[in-house]
């Protein structure tokens, strides 16, 4: 997925064993910077690692945000894996601090959106946030989503569960 500024990349094996290893062996084997802070849940990794190799398609799972201008991996993000029997995908995102504030997140989240409403099999594309005003719902806010559900996690508090349907995104 290509926008404005970002390039969104599905995360391969090789991209993800790398990220693993560190920064420095992910830039000298893919000739991108790694910006501090690109990763906000380091367990993303494992998990990744872990769908991938039992066969997970790429462009269902998490997605390397490449700065174009920078050849930088600002963050990472992407789906919870494929739509679910009734075409609900979910998304998820994070941009390193330093580039936060910006509009990096929004243009990625309006991508995966983008994206996931190309395929005719998408009927829903929903997300979840802290139950609280923060940066992601906003980015959220502006990407046409709304709270549809709260939902106590054990770890976390109330969460809030976002979503937008086909029809609610194509009137926009």
């Amino acid at each position: 997925m290509q926008t404005s500024r970002l390039t969104l990349l599905p995360c391969t094996l090789a991209h993800v064993e790398a990220l693993i290893a560190g920064p420095q062996v992910f830039e000298q084997a893919f000739g991108l910077r790694v910006i501090d802070g690109y990763l906000e849940f380091p367990e993303a990794l494992t998990f990744t690692r872990e769908q991938l190799q039992a066969g997970a398609p790429p462009e269902w799972w998490s997605h390397l945000f490449i700065h174009t201008a920078d050849n930088a991996l600002i963050g990472l993000g992407g789906y919870v894996g494929v739509p679910d029997p009734n075409g609900q995908v979910e998304i998820g995102y994070g941009i390193a601090p330093a580039y936060r504030g910006q509009g990096y997140a929004t243009e990625a989240a309006q991508a995966m959106i983008n994206n996931a409403f190309a395929h005719d099999s998408v009927q829903t594309v929903i997300a979840h946030t802290l139950a609280e005003q923060n940066a992601s719902v906003q980015v959220l806010t502006k990407c046409g989503l709304r709270v549809v559900d709260t939902i106590e996690s054990p770890e976390e508090g109330n969460i809030w569960r976002w979503a937008i349907t086909r029809s609610e995104y194509t009137k926009q």
